[in-house]
């Protein structure tokens, strides 16, 4: 099995984890990294052991940010219900996110405490601990008309564009549509 990457992924973590899609287990794998032409992926080109000597970066997160905070209350939510003195746990913006939350129908208080709204089953399920942006496309098997992936909406023109050759689960797809506008991209399996 064989992973390649095409241009340095951004972080030492994110490299490493793509390059281990291949070789699961003990079976023998391989990675390449095409290096785009850009400052960064030549200064690896030039400097390997500057790459291999790197440790992975700490992730960096806001808790305040109100997009994650409001994914962890909603989840907190559907664990117990959630209360006044949870502030504490919460930060700052606990009361101002639970407003909007209640706002939006998707907390709702009773008692002084607030619970999930029955609308939302499981809401760690809509939690997604990869992308950043939360904004995704789907790529779809044009011949089964089912959803292969999503793919990040930072990376979809770069590795779902039409004329790309994409690899799901050691198959290869030909990526023959991308609609920006519906964040939806089609693709065949190929023998390419």
């Amino acid at each position: 099995e064989a992973t390649v990457l095409t241009g340095y992924p951004g972080t030492i973590a994110s490299t490493w984890q793509q390059a281990g899609r291949s070789g699961r287990g003990k079976a023998r794998s391989l990675s390449f990294l095409i290096a785009l032409d850009n400052p960064l992926d030549q200064y690896f080109m030039r400097h390997p052991d500057s790459f291999f000597a790197k440790s992975f970066e700490n992730a960096l997160i806001n808790p305040q940010n109100p997009y994650i905070l409001r994914a962890h209350l909603l989840c907190a939510a559907w664990e117990l219900p959630l209360s006044s003195g949870d502030d504490r746990f919460f930060g700052l913006s606990f009361n101002q996110e639970i407003e909007e939350l209640e706002r939006q129908g998707r907390l709702r208080q009773r008692h002084g405490r607030w619970y999930l709204s029955p609308a939302i089953a499981y809401p760690a399920q809509e939690v997604n601990i990869r992308a950043t942006s939360g904004e995704n496309f789907a790529l779809i098997d044009a011949s089964t008309d089912s959803l292969l992936e999503t793919i990040e909406a930072s990376v979809a023109l770069m590795q779902v564009h039409p004329g790309a050759i994409y690899l799901h689960q050691g198959e290869a797809y030909l990526v023959t549509e991308l609609d920006l506008a519906s964040r939806i991209a089609r693709a065949e399996p190929t023998t390419a």
